[in-house]
């Protein structure tokens, strides 16, 4: 990112990750909209290979949502990791700002310090044989 342009860019990132967050709590809550409609807390299943009744915990339902909601699962589950990514990419882009670097500067002293260590030790090793 350019100089001018950070204020840009930490907007779009930011509110990507204000977006994520919301889509991640209203999917939550269409969870639980499910788990009190179908009484899931509560519920008992049986198991059709033994007949045992088994009384359905959280891990449980979420097995079962994760089955019958697969398609709201997955998005729920994206915008969770997404918002975790994003927040962590705007923290480091913060980080950046604090230290006065652009990405492109960024990059460019780290790939400056690569070629410096790299041309160093030939330079050891080339006076060490000489």
């Amino acid at each position: 990112m350019g100089l001018y342009n950070y204020r840009w860019f930490l907007a779009f990132i930011g509110l990507h990750f204000v977006i994520t967050i919301y889509g991640f709590v209203v999917g939550m809550g269409i969870f639980y909209g499910i788990i009190e409609e179908k009484q899931l807390l509560g519920a008992k299943f049986i198991n059709n290979l033994t007949g045992e009744t088994v009384t359905a915990d959280w891990m449980f339902i979420f097995n079962w949502i994760m089955y019958h909601e697969n398609a709201l699962s997955f998005v729920v589950l994206l915008c969770a990791v997404c918002s975790v990514m994003l927040f962590f990419f705007f923290v480091y882009h913060m980080w950046m700002i604090k230290n006065g670097l652009t990405t492109n500067e960024k990059v460019k002293f780290g790939q400056a310090k690569y070629y410096i260590e790299r041309s160093k030790s030939f330079l050891e090793e080339w006076l060490r044989i000489r």
